[in-house]
Parts: structure tokens; sequence; C-alpha cells
């Protein structure tokens, strides 16, 4: 009997050059590292800080096992979907959204009777990046983070209006793929700050025309990095002080950009790309504009960013979701807008009764309760499960 190519371990197990057969994903139901990557220490570091020593993941051991694995179709294999479903399964018990197979085997899979089997792709599919985008569980079901139910009831408009959109302008389709062929963490990082920014538009109840735009915001407000060498923005993300020449060029390759893409000209969307790294108390960059000074939108995704940022660990430093929210919550008013960072943290589900959360020592915790919500919504009582 010939042996699989895969192995079923557990995060404690894994090794430098282990390479993932599905996604990894925080507890906020947020991509961390997408399938197909080669871990190296930082990787599986990261890894570790958001999900428990004792899940399992799917890896092979080489290169050389990931193209056997693909070729001779091991993905058919019913135990390996069977593992598959346990990882899933393992997820949805600390994950603040839903978590479904197709999150875990890509666009390029589907799953029928059973069986994990490659689709036919269409070069010409006008639908990839909808696929993709609904394939990232913080886009598909970035709702259930709501607490209002008119709310949650709006997300699913708002995704149809936006992808709708998308699927109508070639040069929107363009620009995806730039972002999606660019760099692992790239697509990573603006998938989940569109999913963020939407989360937070739809607590400040905007209207829907105003949420599409917010996504389209948020979802392009790096692509002027795209046309700037990968080693050029990585040394970026390590120092972006140091490196703000770097933001100087995005922007004015953004503009580049925006001169062949209709939707990326408005004016709501253009400000709120170039406005999200200003800082609310006057101190950021590009123009110092501080306080309403700032659009709304780049208000907003300054806020998704930083999370995100936060938590991803793009540029070196890696919290966890709740941590991260803390972090925030005592910068407010200096860097972030207090009002709509306090409205965020009220009208989630991050810090509630009863959500888990991974300690970086690798323990679950749970939110128990809080001695002063309104006040204080950062620090909750909680118990190690």
């Amino acid at each position: 009997m010939e042996l699989n190519h895969y192995h079923y371990k557990r995060v404690k197990e894994i090794i430098p050059g282990d390479i993932l057969l599905h996604p990894i994903y925080r507890g906020d139901g947020l991509l961390l590292i997408n399938r197909y990557k080669a871990l190296n220490v930082d990787l599986i570091s990261k890894i570790r800080q958001h999900v428990s020593p004792s899940f399992f993941v799917l890896v092979v051991e080489s290169q050389s096992n990931l193209e056997e694995f693909l070729s001779s179709r091991e993905y058919e294999d019913i135990e390996y979907y069977k593992k598959l479903l346990l990882i899933v399964n393992q997820y949805n018990e600390i994950s603040t959204i839903p978590m479904k197979m197709d999150s875990f085997i890509g666009e390029d899979m589907q799953v029928v009777a059973g069986q994990i089997i490659k689709k036919v792709i269409d070069d010409n599919d006008k639908n990839y990046f909808e696929k993709v985008l609904f394939q990232v569980p913080s886009f598909n079901a970035f709702e259930k983070n709501i607490e209002s139910e008119m709310a949650r009831s709006r997300a699913a408009s708002i995704k149809n209006k936006l992808t709708l959109l998308i699927r109508q302008s070639k040069d929107l389709q363009s620009q995806f793929l730039r972002i999606k062929m660019y760099k692992d963490i790239f697509f990573i990082h603006s998938v989940n700050t569109a999913s963020m920014s939407l989360m937070i538009g739809l607590c400040l109840e905007l209207s829907e025309d105003e949420l599409v735009d917010l996504a389209i915001a948020a979802l392009f407000a790096d692509i002027g990095y795209t046309k700037i060498s990968k080693e050029t923005f990585n040394e970026y993300l390590i120092n972006k002080e140091s490196n703000r020449d770097v933001l100087l060029e995005h922007n004015k390759l953004l503009l580049e950009l925006a001169m062949k893409t209709e939707k990326l000209r408005e004016e709501a969307i253009l400000h709120g790309i170039i406005d999200r790294h200003e800082n609310y108390d006057g101190s950021g960059f590009p123009c110092g504009k501080k306080g309403k000074e700032i659009s709304l939108f780049g208000r907003i995704i300054h806020i998704s960013q930083a999370y995100d940022e936060l938590v991803g660990g793009y540029s070196g430093t890696i919290l966890t979701p709740r941590n991260a929210i803390k972090k925030l919550w005592l910068d407010a008013g200096n860097q972030l807008d207090a009002d709509i960072l306090k409205l965020f943290i009220y009208r989630t589900i991050f810090y509630k009764v009863g959500q888990t959360s991974i300690l970086e020592d690798g323990r679950q915790i749970k939110i128990i309760g809080f001695k002063d919500f309104i006040n204080d919504p950062i620090s909750p009582i909680t118990h190690v499960e």
C-alpha cells in the first residue's frame, strides 16, 4: 500500500519546512496564513500565538511531497477529508464566526458526496474574485460578529452589491487580481481590512451605497504598493517611520492606478485610502489632518488596518485579538477616533460574555463577566478552560 505524502500533526509538532495544506485562521475568524505556505520559525511562532498547541494541521514535509500530493490527487482520499473535517470542527470551537469546509480547501476545489475534488477552472470566469472572497470566513460571515440583528440582515445585501460591482468592472477585477498575485500577506490584509471596515460601517449604520464604497476603499487601500518591489515593501513593513518615502510613492502610484479605474477616482473612496494614515491628534501622515478633518472612511480603515496588523503580525509584533483590541482602546483619541472605536467594541461580540480566546501560553480562556463594561470593556473577568 502506497504511503500518503501528507501528515496529520499537532501545532506543537510542526517544524520549519513543513508546508500547510489548508489555511490557518485566527480566533476572530480572520485569515492568518494561506495554504501551500512553507513554514519558517517566524510563521510557526505566529501560528502558536493564535491557536492551541494541541490543534491539528495537515502538512507535507517538502515541495516535492506537495507536488506528489497534488499530482496523485491525495486530497480525494476519504481519510484526508475526514481529517480536514476534524480541523474545521476544532476551529468552530474557538472562532467567533462559523467556519466551513469551503474555507479550508481553496477556490479551486469543491466537496462532492463527502469527497474533495478539483474544479474545472475557466480562465475567463468573471466570478473568480467572488469565489476567492467568499472562501475567506471573515468576508463570508463577518456579520456574525455584530450584535444588531438589523445590521446583520443588511450584510448579505451589501456583499451582493459589492460583488456585483466588481463583476461588472474589468478594471476592478484587474486590480483585485493584482492584489491576489502580489503577496500572500498583502491579499490577506486587504480582505481582512475590508471585512472589518464593513463590520464597523454596519455598526455606524451607514447607507448601502456608503458601505459598498467603504468596502472598495478598504479592499484596494494598499493597491499602490503592488507597483513597488516586494523587497522595498518588506523593508517598509519592518520600519514604517523611517520609510515614509515608500508611503508617498504608494500615494503617487495609487493616483496613477486610479486614473485607469473609474471607481477608485470617486472622492469618498480616494480620500478614505489617502487618509488612513492620518492620526486623530494631527500627528499622522501625509497631510497632518486631525479630528473630523480626516474623512470618515479614513478613520474607519485606520482602525481596521491597525487591528489586523497587530493580530496578523505583519510588522513583527503579534498580539491576540483580545490584546489587540485592548491596545487600540488605550490609544483611542490619539491615533484613532475614540467614538468609532467605542461603538465598534460595544456593538460587536469580540469582548462579550461567552467568547473564548487563546492566551500567549496556549491556554484557552472564556469571558464570564465584566466589572464595568461601559467604562472598561477591555477588562473582562475570565475563566481558564
